[in-house]
C-alpha cells in the first residue's frame, strides 16, 4: 500500500496501521531505470532489526552526512530497524560484509565498483551490490546522495514531493535487491529558483537536495551578475574610466573587455575570490543586469570584425576576454591549488544573446572565426528573457536558431528559463505546456544543464510548488509526462482535498490555454496579467467556490489531526491567494467599506503568515496592500 507521509510526523492511527506489511518478493519492484528488480536472500531488515550499518567517508561532506541521515531516518520509518552510521576509518570491504557504503569510502574503493566522472558527472548515480555489501555512490558526493534516494525508491517506492509530503511504503521484512544500476540524468546541473529552497529566504537547501536540485549559488565563489561586483565601476570608474562603458549611471556600466588594464585587474579579483573560497568549483563572471555594452573604438571594431559586420554583438568581446582569462587562471591554479578544476559562468543575455556564428553552405552553424570558439571550461547560460513563453524553443524560430548557433561556439551551454509571472507573483503562469518540449530540445542539442528562475524571494500562487516538482522530474528524465507528474503530485500532497484541487488545477490550465490563444497571455515574463478581461468577477466566484469545497473536505482533520490539517490548509490557502489578490486588486469597489477592509486584512494576514513578501519580483507586498487601502 502506498501512503503519503506528512513531515509533521503526525498521522492517524488507522493510516499508520494500513501502511505496514508491504510484500516485496522477486520482481515486484523496479530500479532507477524502470527495470524489474530481483531480490537476494540477504535480509536488510526483519521485525525491526537489521545487521547492516551505513559507512560514510571519515571526513564526510554535507552531502554525504545528509545522505546517511536520510537513509537512517527513512529506513527506520519504513521498517522499524535502525541502521548504525560509521566512518570508513578501519572498515574494509568484503563481499560478506553487511555494509551500505555511501560515496567515496574505503569500502567503495576496495569493492571494484567504478563511477567514472566522465560517465556520471556531478549527479549521476551508481548502485551495486557485491555479495551482501551495498555500494551507493556516484562520481561526486552529490551523486551519492541521489543514489541513496534511488535505493529507497527501489526498496520502498520512496518519492519526495514537497516540504509537506513524501511517499514511503512500509515493510516488516526487506531483502537486499540484486543491484547493478546506473541512473544518469538528462541534465547534470539542475536548478529551480524556488522560495522554499532558499535558506536566505526562509526556506531550506535540504528541500532542493531532496528534489535533486542545486541550490542557487551552490559551489560558486561568487554568483549572479558578478563581473561589475568583482570590478565595481562605482569604486574604480573615476580613476580608471577606460575600464568601463560610458553610461552616466555607474550601475549601468559594463566592463570594457578589450582593455588590458581592466583585464589584469579583473584577473587579480578572480584569484582573490577563488582564494577566499577554496572549495568553490565555479565562478560567475557574468555582466551587469543591464542592456548596455562598451562601444569604445576598440570594442566596436572588434565586434564588427568577428560579428561579420554586425555591431551589436557583445558576445564577441566577452568570448575573447574569457579565452584569455581562463588559461591565465588555470596557470595560477596549477601552482597555488594543484588539481583544482574551476569553471566560469557567463550569460547570453541582452547585448550578448547573439552568438558569433553563421550557417555554412550545408545549412549547419559554424563559428564566424576559430577565435570565437569558447574555452570548454566556460558555461554559457542562455537567458531567454525575450522569448515568447507560450511557444517551446523548438517552435519559436528565433530561439531555435539562436540556440543552434550557440551550440557551434560553445560546448558548455545551458538554458536559463523564466517559468513565472515576475510582475504579479500571485497570478498563475502555466509553463507545463512547454517544460517538457524545451527540455527535450535542450537534450537534442546536447545541453547538459538547466536552470528555471522562479520567484525565489517570495512565496507565490499558481501551483508553483507543483511546477517545481514536475520540473525536477523532467530535468532528470525529459521523456516523462508532465501532466501525469502533476496529477501524481496533487494526489499525494493535497490529501482529502486532492479531488477538488485537481478540478481547480484543470480549470485553471484550461483558462490559461484560452488566454494564451486569445490574448497571448503570459508570452513575456513581465506581461501584466492583472485585468478584468482575463479574470472576470464571475470566474473568481467560481474559483472561490472550489476553494470553499477544498476547505470543507479537510474540515474534520482539525479535530483528529490538527497538525496535518494545518499542512493542508496552508497548501490550499497559498493557491487561494491568487483569487484574493485578484479580488483586492480589481473588485474592491464592489464592496462596502467594512467588507473592503476585511478583505484586505484577510489577505495581509495570510500574506505575512505564508511568506508572500513581494507582489512582484522585487516590490514589497506591503506597498500593494497600502495601495488597496488608499484606493
Amino acid at each position: 500500500m502506498k501512503v503519503t507521509k506528512w513531515i509533521s510526523m503526525i498521522m492517524m492511527a488507522v493510516f499508520l496501521a494500513g501502511a505496514v506489511g508491504c510484500n516485496q518478493n522477486s520482481k515486484d519492484n523496479t530500479d532507477g531505470n524502470g527495470d524489474d528488480v530481483t531480490f537476494t536472500d540477504f535480509i536488510l531488515a526483519e521485525k525491526g532489526k537489521s545487521e547492516y550499518s551505513v559507512i560514510i567517508p571519515e571526513n564526510a561532506s554535507e552531502y554525504e552526512t545528509f545522505a546517511a541521515e536520510e537513509l537512517h531516518d527513512l529506513f527506520l520509518e519504513a521498517t522499524g530497524a535502525e541502521l548504525a552510521i560509521y566512518s570508513d576509518n578501519g572498515r574494509t570491504f568484503s563481499d560478506s560484509a553487511k555494509y551500505i557504503s555511501i560515496s567515496d569510502t574505503k569500502v567503495f574503493k576496495e569493492s571494484g565498483v567504478e563511477a567514472d566522472y566522465a560517465v556520471y558527472k556531478e549527479s549521476g548515480t551508481r548502485l551495486k551490490n557485491v555479495g551482501s555489501c551495498v555500494i551507493l555512490t556516484g562520481a561526486s558526493d552529490e551523486g551519492a546522495l541521489y543514489a541513496v534516494y534511488d535505493f529507497l525508491n527501489i526498496l520502498f517506492d520512496y518519492e519526495y514531493y514537497d516540504v509537506d509530503a513524501y511517499r514511503l511504503n512500509k515493510s516488516d521484512t526487506v531483502k537486499l535487491p540484486v543491484l547493478d544500476v546506473s541512473n544518469i540524468p538528462d541534465n547534470d546541473y539542475r536548478m529551480y529558483g524556488d522560495y522554499l529552497q532558499e535558506d536566505k529566504a526562509g526556506g531550506s537547501r535540504f528541500h532542493a537536495y531532496r528534489l535533486r536540485y542545486k541550490v542557487y549559488g551552490q559551489g560558486y565563489a561568487i554568483d549572479g551578475h558578478a563581473a561589475t561586483i568583482l570590478l565595481d565601476p562605482k569604486v574604480y570608474g573615476e580613476e580608471h574610466e577606460d575600464w568601463f562603458s560610458k553610461e552616466e549611471n555607474p550601475e549601468h556600466r559594463q566592463l570594457c573587455y578589450m582593455n588590458d588594464g581592466m583585464r589584469e585587474a579583473f584577473l587579480e579579483k578572480v584569484k582573490a575570490k577563488l582564494t577566499e573560497k577554496p572549495e568553490a568549483t565555479i565562478i560567475s563572471v557574468a555582466q551587469a543586469d543591464y542592456n548596455t555594452w562598451c562601444d569604445c573604438k576598440d570594442c566596436t571594431e572588434t565586434i564588427k570584425k568577428y560579428g561579420n559586420g554586425v555591431t551589436d554583438m557583445g558576445a564577441v568581446t566577452q568570448i575573447l576576454f574569457l579565452n584569455w582569462l581562463v588559461p591565465e587562471v588555470d596557470e595560477w591554479l596549477a601552482v597555488n591549488f594543484p588539481g583544482r578544476n574551476v569553471k566560469f559562468m557567463v550569460l547570453a543575455y541582452h547585448k550578448t544573446v547573439e552568438p558569433p556564428a553563421h550557417k555554412d553552405s550545408n545549412g549547419n552553424y559554424v563559428p564566424n572565426d576559430e577565435a570565437m570558439i569558447l574555452n570548454d571550461k566556460v558555461i554559457v547560460q542562455y537567458a531567454s528573457i525575450y522569448a515568447n513563453r507560450n511557444l517551446s524553443f523548438k517552435d519559436n524560430p528565433t530561439e531555435r536558431e539562436r540556440l543552434k548557433a550557440w551550440s557551434a561556439v560553445s560546448s558548455g551551454l545551458y538554458i536559463y528559463e523564466y517559468p513565472q509571472d515576475a510582475l504579479n507573483v500571485c497570478l498563475p503562469y502555466d509553463g507545463l505546456h512547454v517544460f517538457a518540449d524545451n527540455l527535450r530540445f535542450s537534450k537534442e542539442l546536447g545541453f547538459s544543464s538547466y536552470f528555471m528562475q522562479g520567484n525565489f524571494n517570495t512565496q507565490s500562487s499558481g501551483f508553483t510548488e507543483l511546477k517545481v516538482y514536475v520540473a525536477s522530474k523532467l530535468m532528470w528524465d525529459s521523456s516523462l509526462n508532465p501532466n501525469e507528474l502533476a496529477y501524481d503530485y496533487i494526489e499525494n500532497v493535497y490529501g482529502e482535498a486532492a479531488p477538488v484541487m485537481k478540478e481547480f488545477f484543470d480549470a485553471l490550465r484550461t483558462r490559461l490555454a484560452y488566454l494564451r490563444n486569445q490574448y497571448n497571455y503570459g508570452s513575456f515574463v513581465l506581461n501584466d496579467g492583472l485585468s478584468t478581461t482575463y479574470w472576470p468577477r464571475n470566474l473568481m466566484v467560481v474559483y472561490q467556490s472550489m476553494f470553499d469545497e477544498a476547505y470543507a473536505a479537510i474540515d474534520s482533520l482539525q479535530y483528529i489531526d490538527e497538525e496535518r490539517y494545518e499542512v493542508l490548509f496552508r497548501k490550499i490557502k497559498i493557491e487561494e491567494m491568487f483569487v484574493k489578490y485578484v479580488n483586492c486588486s480589481l473588485y474592491l469597489n464592489r464592496l462596502t467599506s467594512d467588507d473592503k477592509n476585511a478583505a484586505i486584512d484577510d489577505f495581509e494576514y495570510y500574506a505575512k503568515k505564508y511568506g508572500f513578501k513581494n507582489w512582484s519580483e522585487s516590490k514589497p507586498m506591503s506597498d500593494r496592500i497600502a495601495e488597496w487601502r488608499n484606493s
